[in-house]
């Protein structure tokens, strides 16, 4: 139903000698003042968790990059205006973290489905604010009849997209 299976699929392309491993750090409806150390939601820890989980993986694999779709709760007039802001701070401390100061991010655009608009501009500024960032379109994909969700072929094409504009980042 999401865009990993299809991001994954463009990643390998014809390569199937290597593995790819995906660490869904999802958290459905969360802002991204939640995204950051020590936030909770929900009684959980958004950012720690998805830290936690990716250093264990970084064990038995390479970090190559981090794609991130969110957006939808802070897509309004108030909150879009602080949301490059956080949102920069957050890839610099993913990259700290990591300690990879080149690791590649792409953030995706929101719906254009949605009823009101206000935060892909504000996305759509990131690849200005930092290297090694780039931003993938939702244009011209469709939801699933509720304003909010992709249907399953646009979520298939914006995994593509998110591979599409990995692959341009990682030969950078």
């Amino acid at each position: 139903m999401g865009p990993a299976i299809s991001f994954a699929n463009e990643m390998l392309g014809e390569n199937k000698d290597i593995t790819i491993g995906l660490i869904p750090c999802a958290w459905g409806g969360s802002p991204i003042k939640v995204w950051s150390p020590g936030a909770t939601y929900f009684n959980a820890h958004p950012y720690d968790d998805a830290i936690q989980r990716t250093k264990i993986a970084m064990q038995k694999g390479v970090l190559k990059g981090i794609i991130w779709h969110q957006g939808e709760a802070d897509n309004d007039s108030l909150k879009s205006k602080q949301y490059l802001q956080e949102l920069v701070l957050l890839v610099q401390r993913f990259r700290k973290g990591f300690s990879n100061d080149k690791l590649p991010f792409v953030a995706g655009e929101i719906g254009y489905f949605n009823k009101r608009n206000f935060i892909n501009a504000v996305i759509n500024r990131l690849p200005g604010e930092l290297p090694y960032a780039s931003v993938v379109t939702a244009r011209d994909l469709v939801d699933k009849g509720d304003h909010l969700h992709f249907d399953t072929p646009s979520a298939r094409e914006l995994g593509k997209r998110y591979a599409k504009s990995m692959k341009l980042l990682q030969a950078k």
